[in-house]
């Protein structure tokens, strides 16, 4: 028994650690290449339907939402960054690393190759025929998605709600 808690314990820090590493290039690919660094639920699914997500990183909390379709619309995504080829980190929210990325709206992605804003900005004008500014603070804001996501939080501590996930982890997130 002793030892498989501590190969459990090994297998954690190695998983913690990759964690770490991959919120570390995130953080560090924002300050030199930011067109390499995406964050903020609109941006990311954008740049996966142009097949540039080499990393997506996500907070455990986003598919603990108290509404569905919001966990569903989560669990899509990381799916198709799967299937693009990408890879998918889930942060614990009980870590620092997880803490620090709720910071920048709970999602971030390390792109393959450089995107410019302006490029994802253009497409979303075109294709809605409406200017960005009502999903500028879901897009590339932590304050608004963090509001909206302290929001839903809230709502569901209010009603009593259970904010279980959507489906197994090892069949999502494994």
């Amino acid at each position: 028994m002793l030892a498989s808690e501590e190969t459990a314990s090994r297998l954690l820090e190695t998983r913690v650690f990759q964690d770490v590493r991959a919120l570390g290039n995130f953080t560090k690919m924002l300050a030199d290449d930011p067109d390499r660094a995406y964050y903020g639920y609109n941006h990311c699914v954008k740049a996966d339907e142009l097949l540039a997500i080499e990393t997506l990183l996500v907070t455990d909390t986003l598919f603990k939402a108290c509404d569905t379709a919001t966990r569903l619309k989560y669990v899509a995504l990381t799916e198709s960054v799967r299937e693009h080829g990408g890879v998918v980190r889930v942060f614990s929210s009980l870590h620092v690393s997880g803490e620090q990325l709720a910071q920048v709206s709970g999602i971030a992605a390390v792109l393959r190759f450089p995107l410019p804003e302006e490029a994802i900005l253009g497409e979303e004008e075109e294709d809605t025929g409406e200017s960005d500014e009502e999903d500028a603070g879901d897009s590339m804001g932590a304050s608004s998605a963090l509001g909206a996501q302290g929001r839903a939080v809230f709502e569901c501590a209010a009603r009593g709600a259970s904010a279980e996930p959507v489906g197994h982890w090892g069949d999502s997130f494994g």
